[in-house]
């Protein structure tokens, strides 16, 4: 901070820089269910300190620090900055400063501000970000360009959210809840980070493991961003391999005893009564009218409320094989037409150094370019350099080394992700096959020399 003394550098060793937000603790229920609420996480996610400390602040200025803090990561530059999206450059210099006036720690030099300190500091880091990028034309313009992207691909996982909750509703209550409307239901909670749990589209090309992988780095959210014990990852093969298809699940896994174990055929059979009690009093099948509407909607070009449909028929007629054909199809067509909106939103997270923000982004793209090795190959480096999940980095990097086995590129970050879990062995494997490949990559020799120290 500007003011200090420089002499205490000499008498000490310099201080350990603080470590990036993305090493930070992951975020509360709190955190979480704001993020829900507001899709633009950023990668300062500081954890509130709530102990009590000695400093000069009083109760109403340390609430609005925190309040800063905790509201941070989900907020974009603009919020960040308290200005609208069309404010000028001067508009924008003025509300950096105005802020920068109550939000510096050199606004209270030379007074105790204790756990205060790195918390302005933090809120700082984040606002002169936001004013850097937006006071440059072309930063700002690529930064609009992002966001733009960013609330297409939220409004699909949002939309895809509020079709899978209303499914499961129907699928617990029986066919009277079927309400539908046309918008893809209530705005409930938002974002790319919370994808339907048990909507697994199978497609052509991917193994249902890799799919269950995407899943779950999406749905992680935030927690992406902290890092796991390594240890627990397994001796691989010398070779990958696709893992076999696994079968999509009829329901999930039974919580209870035995009693609970016959509870989705009993929903099945409510379910079947109530269609063909409809049919018997001269009512059209629930399910098949929806399987109409969602015809109409992919006709329309609304791949989100046409899978929708699909998977509100499907809840309406488990038994029917042909609706959940449709409904993988209509999801891999989704998928594909989002996967370069994805694949933009990831190059520019690549760019700012956001690794599990864009780790997810690139997770997306390869859902919907099943085939490309390029996704998962660059999710697994995203995975290594947020110093997250070695599983699914691994997952990841093994998935690439499938879909290019002459690619050296593609080993050699397999080999970094056994060299980060401690597989040395492993990893020696990958490196020869990759020397073989590139014989005169410097990068290979480099990581051979390591796994040999």
């Amino acid at each position: 901070v500007a003011g200090r003394a420089p002499a205490a550098a000499t008498r000490h060793p310099p201080a350990r820089p603080r470590p990036r937000p993305e090493a930070a603790q992951p975020p509360s229920a709190e955190h979480l269910r704001q993020a829900r609420a507001h899709p633009n996480p950023r990668r300062v996610t500081h954890p509130v300190d709530t102990d009590d400390v000695e400093t000069c602040l009083d109760d109403a200025q340390r609430d609005a620090i925190d309040r800063e803090l905790q509201r941070m990561p989900y907020r974009d530059h603009y919020d960040a900055l308290r200005v609208a999206s069309d404010a000028s450059r001067d508009a924008i210099r003025t509300a950096y400063f105005s802020r920068a006036k109550t939000l510096h720690p050199d606004a209270f030099f030379g007074k105790q501000l204790g756990a205060y300190q790195q918390k302005m500091e933090t809120i700082f880091q984040a606002l002169t970000e936001a004013y850097e990028v937006l006071g440059k034309v072309r930063r700002r313009r690529e930064y609009d360009e992002y966001l733009a992207v960013k609330r297409r691909t939220a409004a699909a996982a949002k939309g895809l959210v509020a079709g899978e909750r209303r499914a499961e509703a129907v699928e617990g209550q029986g066919a009277s809840a079927v309400r539908p409307e046309k918008g893809g239901g209530p705005s409930g909670d938002a974002a790319r980070f919370a994808r339907p749990a048990g909507v697994q589209p199978q497609r052509h090309g991917r193994s249902g493991a890799s799919r269950e992988r995407a899943k779950e780095l999406f749905g992680r959210k935030l927690a992406a961003a902290t890092g796991r014990d390594p240890s627990g990852v397994h001796q691989a093969p010398s070779a990958p391999h696709r893992p076999p298809r696994r079968p999509r699940p009829e329901a999930p896994a039974p919580s209870e005893p035995a009693p609970a174990a016959g509870r989705g055929e009993m929903l099945r059979d409510l379910t079947r009564s109530l269609r063909d009690a409809a049919g018997m009093t001269g009512g059209v099948d629930v399910a098949q009218r929806t399987l109409t509407e969602a015809r109409r909607f992919e006709r329309d070009g609304d791949l989100v409320e046409a899978a929708n449909r699909l998977r509100l028929a499907i809840a309406l007629a488990p038994e029917r094989e042909d609706v959940e054909r449709e409904y993988e199809r209509v999801r891999g067509r989704l998928a594909v037409s989002l996967a370069d909106d994805y694949a933009k939103q990831a190059a520019y997270e690549e760019s700012r150094e956001q690794w599990s923000a864009a780790a997810l982004s690139w997770a997306m793209v390869a859902d919907g370019r099943p085939d490309d090795p390029e996704p998962p190959r660059r999710a697994a480096v995203c995975l290594l350099k947020a110093k997250s999940d070695l599983h699914q980095a691994r997952a990841y990097a093994e998935e690439a080394v499938v879909l290019a086995p002459s690619s050296a590129e593609a080993r050699v970050v397999l080999a970094r992700v056994f060299l980060e879990a401690g597989m040395r062995l492993n990893a020696r494997r990958e490196l020869a096959v990759a020397s073989t490949l590139d014989p005169s990559n410097q990068e290979v020799a480099n990581l051979i020399l390591e796994c040999e120290e």
